[in-house]
């Protein structure tokens, strides 16, 4: 517990500071508390798939001891490619961070401190890695199907992911 209140006291410092040395400080004390390739993947595979609600409540924080260092865990996929949180189909695949769909933002979470540090201090970084992902093949239209799809969805009974549609809570 007082490792988390460690973190977000530190993230919300960084924060205060933006205008002037929030954002370097965050960049360069960041490895000290996150493992930075994770929470840079994370960032990207929630804007790659349009997860609305994976920078906010549907983000647990896990610290593991072994290296002292924290990364963000996805929890509750139900808000991704395109899907609300009703399960209804609201989003078209080009959504972006900073989006609204009348005066509300599309991603919850878009006014966070630690994904608005993340977006300033490591915005080159966040564009090469994701050109890596994409050129070395692993966010490719094949291998996200095959993912989704034949290691997942395939192996789950048609019965069962009906039933969730239908009912939010089973």
């Amino acid at each position: 517990y007082s490792n988390l209140q460690d973190l977000v006291s530190w993230v919300y410092g960084c924060y205060q500071l933006r205008a002037t040395t929030g954002v370097s400080k965050f960049k360069s004390e960041c490895s000290q508390h996150f493992n930075v390739d994770f929470l840079l993947t994370y960032y990207i595979l929630t804007e790659f798939f349009g997860m609305v609600d994976s920078r906010a409540k549907n983000m647990f924080l896990n610290y593991y001891v072994t290296d002292g260092l924290w990364y963000p865990v996805f929890y509750d996929l139900d808000t991704a490619i395109g899907l609300n949180n009703e399960g209804v189909n609201d989003f078209n695949f080009d959504i972006e961070t900073h989006d609204t769909i009348g005066t509300k933002n599309v991603f919850n979470g878009e006014n966070s401190a630690l994904w608005y540090l993340v977006e300033q201090a490591y915005a080159s970084e966040l564009n090469e890695l994701y050109n890596t992902y994409r050129n070395d093949g692993k966010l490719t239209y094949e291998r996200v199907m095959s993912y989704l799809y034949t290691d997942q969805i395939a192996k789950i009974c048609e019965a069962q992911y009906n039933a969730d549609a239908e009912f939010k809570y089973i």
